[in-house]
């Protein structure tokens, strides 16, 4: 009867365990062959973001003190002008505090190879042999 677990490939050991539940079983047992692949850093669109987010905000703020200037003979018409720029002002505030940047393509680049990567992490094998990590091939592929 033939074993239903692979075959290391460099002892031929059938006693072997996935690569996740080795690094799950805690440090005294990590090995850095079985660890989990890391996302690789990528460029991102957080500096133009926030800068454009402040840069509009204190175009709102410079806007709404012109226009209170020139509406100073009407006390009703500041009102307005300030509920307008106050309310302007606290859209740009919490699109600041709330919003995300766009991903960038190089993000969504870094993304996809990082679930490749943590796919056939997944299958990665450890030898409780020799301690050669493998990955075993698809039985139905």
């Amino acid at each position: 009867m033939q074993s239903s677990e692979p075959a290391c490939p460099a002892c031929g050991s059938v006693y072997s365990e996935l690569a996740e539940s080795v690094w799950e079983s805690g440090p005294k047992d990590r090995d850095s062959n079985v660890a989990p692949p890391v996302p690789r850093a990528a460029a991102t669109n957080l500096g133009r973001f926030y800068g454009w987010g402040i840069f509009w905000l204190v175009v709102t703020v410079v806007v709404t003190l012109i226009l209170r200037n020139h509406a100073a003979a009407r006390v009703e018409s500041v009102f307005e002008v300030t509920l307008l720029g106050v309310m302007a002002g606290m859209y740009q505030i919490v699109r600041l505090f709330t919003g995300m940047p766009k991903p960038t393509v190089d993000q969504d680049a870094a993304l996809a190879e990082w679930h490749v990567a943590h796919a056939e992490w997944e299958r990665t094998r450890l030898c409780l042999q020799c301690g050669t990590t493998f990955v075993p091939p698809n039985v139905g592929s």
